[in-house]
């Protein structure tokens, strides 16, 4: 099913017209939407169609808000909010409750993949950055700092590493402590 509407909604995003159902078809900006324009809806797959029409009864402006430009893999075209879309234009995109097996989300720039979400759940990026302060960040690969951060850290695992905001390091693997720049 998947498939069959992203053929649709490209061949409707090159331009050409497409009748369904009677009704004829053809890719529309958001901001050329109005009021009594009917829009292409998923359908209950049971039903045996893939697309039904849905009429627009109402758009309000929402305040603004980040949005990531992000690309379904493998296809540019998505479900959002329950109506289909095709991410040309810069704009975020989300699909929820899929059951097929590629990644949840993948978010790309110039046909480069800079962050997703596996369908087993790994997180993957190139670098995490503190929104407030991108001077810490964690960055797994790279060749020089990995991790910079402001704070206290403790990493556990069979004993305890620990540093505090006072320069003070502590090293317990549970038999024995080992502590740097206090009196432990």
């Amino acid at each position: 099913m998947l498939q069959a509407l992203s053929d649709f909604i490209s061949k409707v995003t090159r331009g050409e017209k497409l009748t369904i159902d009677g009704v004829e078809a053809q890719w529309k900006k958001v901001a050329e939407l109005t009021p009594g324009l009917m829009i292409a809806v998923p359908t209950d797959v049971m039903e045996g169609s893939d697309v039904t029409w849905d009429e627009i009864v109402s758009i309000r402006r929402l305040p603004p808000e980040r949005v990531w430009d992000i690309e379904v893999e493998g296809t540019h075209n998505f479900v959002a909010n329950g109506i289909f879309a095709h991410n040309t234009t810069g704009k975020a995109l989300a699909v929820f409750n899929e059951t097929g097996d590629q990644n949840i989300l993948v978010a790309s720039a110039s046909g480069t993949t800079q962050f997703s979400v596996g369908r087993t759940g790994i997180v993957t990026a190139a670098q995490f950055q503190d929104q407030a302060d991108s001077t810490y960040f964690l960055d797994p690969a790279a060749s020089g700092t990995s991790l910079k951060i402001n704070g206290d850290v403790e990493l556990t695992a069979g004993g305890t590493i620990s540093s505090t905001a006072n320069n003070n390091i502590t090293i317990d693997a549970g038999s024995g402590t080992v502590c740097i720049g206090t009196a432990g």
